[in-house]
């Protein structure tokens, strides 16, 4: 797999390198992407199969039980530690951004933060959310939802 990467571009070779490691594709097809700045070559992204994408979600149902089996405040806890990630890592993460989408940082910075305010609010909220709640039926002294 051949990779272009301009030096100048605001992702390190590296980074690029370890991005497209992270994408499962078991066929040989490639899209090269260009910048949307200026149309020159970014990298050659390795095009995932309807397999790919199948065993992607074979994985994900695997590990829901074990998501599911921490409870609901131990995921906002969680929740709260990936805004915390993001939120160390915004100026890299606007990179990224900046890099794929051609967005002025500032708008790029507002995409990041609106997913830590995100991962804050069911954070801190998602307990509650999710807890069970007893309610009158229609009639309310032979009937409960």
């Amino acid at each position: 797999m051949s990779t272009y990467v301009d030096a100048a571009r605001l992702l390190p070779p590296a980074t690029v390198q370890r991005l497209l490691g992270l994408i499962q594709a078991s066929g040989a097809a490639v899209h090269d992407t260009v910048s949307p700045l200026d149309g020159s070559p970014l990298a050659s992204v390795p095009q995932s199969t309807p397999r790919d994408v199948d065993a992607a979600v074979a994985r994900a149902r695997a590990a829901q039980p074990a998501w599911a089996a921490l409870g609901a405040r131990e995921r906002g806890r969680r929740l709260l530690e990936f805004r915390d990630l993001v939120l160390a890592r915004a100026d890299h993460l606007a990179d990224v951004v900046v890099s794929e989408t051609g967005k002025a940082r500032r708008d790029a910075f507002e995409e990041i933060a609106h997913v830590a305010m995100t991962a804050r609010h069911y954070g801190l909220h998602g307990a509650r959310m999710l807890a069970s709640e007893r309610r009158p039926g229609m009639l309310p002294v032979l009937t409960r939802i």
